[in-house]
């Protein structure tokens, strides 16, 4: 069984990097066959880790793997098309990535882990939340990692961080988080703590800055375990409602989101959960603020009794409308539908 199980595993790794490939061919160049060599120019690009001779030896031939690969996007009816969109006053810079959907569509919100001082607890009460919702999508606010190395403040004696192991470890997080939630589509968004990798290269390696290898998405290898990214300076948006990781840190955060962005917006970055409404002539508007993973005592660095609170958020969107909660989690419990995880 153990074997059969591990088959099976390698086959759904295997497909995810296939269809990563073959998904972005078939979007940039629709017109170009999908043949073998071109899922290696493919998979080189994009730094998945399956080779063409791999997969073929798995489904017992390139024929029978794309045939797979066309099943599975055929039975996908829910995305309908993911698109960088522009600034009206603006005709280079893109300023958001767009996903539309149809049908019903159910996204689990995963705020600041802040890898490695997230709380175990948390995390294991936000994935298990998510068994239970069975999402279509995992979004990622950000600060995934706390690149607590490449930071230019002032180290403590009681934290140390290698950033080598903080990759490794948040790899294993988010493979783990889209298997076990079962969820088809991922995206992760880079926080400002991410963001010290590329202000690190910039200051202190700049020799280095333009290296593709040590972009935070190639270094977390998310195409090739099926996770896309959205850059800090780009919004993400599936039909109304918009995701960030943060800029603004009050007594009121959520709403200062809101009202800067005049959108329905999810955003982490404070630690903290709140939510905020406001009704315009025709239609009413959210901000959310989605609390965090990262352990509460590590705030103590920060200010001597940290105003944080751990969450994970859902969101069921209907067309244009939507329903969005973010899940309070005690203790490393949370409450779900009557239950109480994990």
């Amino acid at each position: 069984m153990t074997n059969e199980n591990e088959e099976i595993s390698l086959r759904d790794e295997a497909l995810d990097s296939l269809r990563a490939a073959y998904n972005h061919n078939l979007k940039n160049f629709p017109e170009r066959k999908f043949t073998r060599s071109v899922y290696r120019l493919v998979a080189s690009e994009l730094n998945l880790l399956y080779k063409s001779d791999k997969i073929e030896e798995l489904f017992d031939g390139w024929k029978n793997a794309i045939s797979e690969i066309e099943t599975v996007n055929a039975e996908d009816k829910t995305m309908v098309t993911t698109e960088d969109v522009m600034a009206k006053d603006e005709d280079t810079f893109p300023l958001l990535t767009q996903k539309k959907v149809t049908g019903t569509y159910k996204i689990l919100v995963i705020p600041d882990v802040h890898v490695p001082y997230q709380c175990k607890k948390a995390v294991e009460a936000a994935i298990r939340l998510g068994e239970e919702f069975k999402p279509d999508e995992v979004v990622q606010l950000g600060d995934l990692l706390d690149c607590y190395s490449l930071s230019h403040y002032p180290k403590t004696t009681h934290r140390s961080s290698n950033f080598a192991d903080e990759i490794e470890e948040s790899i294993k997080l988010l493979e783990t988080i889209k298997k076990r939630t079962g969820a088809k589509y991922a995206t992760m968004l880079e926080g400002n703590h991410e963001a010290r990798l590329r202000k690190y290269l910039l200051n202190d390696a700049s020799s280095l800055k333009n290296l593709k290898a040590l972009k935070m998405n190639n270094l977390l290898e998310l195409a090739s375990i099926g996770w896309d990214f959205i850059p800090e300076h780009k919004f993400y948006a599936v039909n109304n409602v918009f995701f960030t990781h943060g800029e603004f840190i009050s007594s009121q955060s959520s709403k200062k989101h809101m009202d800067e962005y005049r959108e329905t917006i999810i955003h982490g970055h404070t630690h903290r959960i709140s939510s905020r409404y406001h009704r315009g002539l025709n239609s009413t508007i959210e901000g959310w603020e989605m609390g965090c993973l990262a352990s509460l005592e590590v705030g103590a660095e920060y200010v001597k009794r940290a105003n944080w609170q751990h969450g994970v958020g859902t969101v069921v969107i209907n067309g244009d409308d939507y329903w969005i909660n973010c899940h309070h989690i005690r203790n490393g419990k949370v409450e779900y539908n009557g239950l109480v995880l994990p």
